[in-house]
């Protein structure tokens, strides 16, 4: 299929003032190109997360575009055919195993490029006919208690992986932290709070959307994070005979292999296999051995157990209630019960108002 160019002058009429691409004129007379267009609008993103997957979704588009054109790609090429091509396409030859896009994903893309219509002044490709099916998530499944404590059990805690492994899962189930918090925390992160605080807290400073936060430890965390601490790569002697290591270590690095190169943080790679392979061994259903998961099996826990919604929200970093719900697993015996604390209340109720 051949697409039509049409006139940068006619894009320019429609740039916006304010937008961060120059007309022709300010150009002398060259077109701007795609590329430097798309690296204009991701940067323009707040979170450097979708910056980075915004910049991704740019390449691959520009990539299957020049490769059509058989050349350069320029904002005269951005048309609703093109868009509307590139979506399909994605739709059902996108992804890892180029079966299609989830329709998740999906809607991610689509709106990055809703964004990169809109930065370069073609508002009307951006709200005309450029969207995505609605994806409606099927309700989250998650770890049974049972699971949990079982899968707590499976690190071998008379060696140091298993020490280190057994502190990662305990973190994790005990604050909801998600798999680049967890990566990015320092031994400096592992804070006290107030100088008579029962236990200590994470400092999460690299946390989606740019809002840091202070994680308070269970007491269970905070003796799994001491006992691995001791035998950490970078652990040096202190007074008292005490090893801990120095503030700007990893929190949870890598040991290397054969005893080589340790102290890297973990990759997301390596915290998918560290808990894929406990997950294994305690026999857990695939689809739930994953670092994410144990992020649902925590909110979930704290809902059931009162947390209000406003401050789990907090301690998790969400930036809605919505998206919080989206993680909370909600089970037909539940709703039962809550029917049933309901009807007991009432009578309850009607019991105190008759006259005695």
């Amino acid at each position: 299929m051949t697409t039509a160019r049409h006139p940068v002058a006619a894009h320019a009429a429609r740039t916006q003032p304010g937008d961060l691409i120059p007309a022709p004129s300010a150009t002398d007379g060259r077109r701007v190109t795609l590329a430097r267009a798309a690296a204009l609008a991701a940067n323009s993103r707040r979170s450097p997360k979708t910056r980075d997957d915004y910049a991704a979704i740019y390449r691959r588009f520009i990539a299957w575009l020049t490769d059509r054109l058989g050349g350069d790609a320029y904002l005269e090429d951005l048309t609703l055919e093109v868009l509307l091509a590139w979506r399909d396409h994605r739709e059902t030859s996108g992804g890892r195993r180029g079966q299609g896009l989830a329709p998740a994903s999906l809607q991610v893309e689509v709106a990055a490029l809703r964004v990169l219509a809109r930065h370069v002044g073609l508002h009307e490709l951006a709200i005309r006919g450029l969207t995505a099916a609605p994806h409606h998530p099927t309700p989250p499944e998650t770890l049974t208690p049972a699971e949990c404590d079982t899968l707590l059990r499976m690190p071998d805690r008379r060696t140091r992986i298993g020490l280190r492994d057994h502190a990662v899962l305990q973190v994790l189930v005990d604050t909801g932290l998600r798999s680049a918090e967890l990566r990015g925390l320092t031994v400096g992160d592992l804070i006290r709070v107030r100088v008579d605080s029962p236990h200590r807290s994470l400092r999460v400073v690299r946390a989606k959307g740019g809002r840091g936060r202070v994680v308070p430890l269970t007491a269970t965390a905070d003796r799994a994070l001491d006992s691995w601490l001791t035998r950490h790569p970078a652990a040096r002697p202190l007074a008292g005979g005490r090893r801990l290591p120095t503030a700007d270590a990893p929190l949870f690095c890598t040991l290397g292999r054969l005893g080589r190169d340790p102290g890297r943080p973990l990759s997301a790679n390596a915290l998918n296999a560290l808990v894929g392979h406990h997950a294994k061994a305690a026999r857990l259903p695939e689809h739930l051995r994953h670092p994410h998961m144990l992020r649902h099996y925590w909110a979930t826990r704290h809902a059931d157990l009162g947390t209000p919604l406003h401050r789990l929200r907090e301690l998790g970093g969400w930036q809605s209630l919505r998206t919080l719900q989206a993680y909370l697993h909600v089970t037909e015996d539940d709703l039962l019960a809550d029917v049933d604390r309901l009807a007991a209340a009432d009578a309850a109720r009607t019991r105190e108002r008759r006259p005695r």
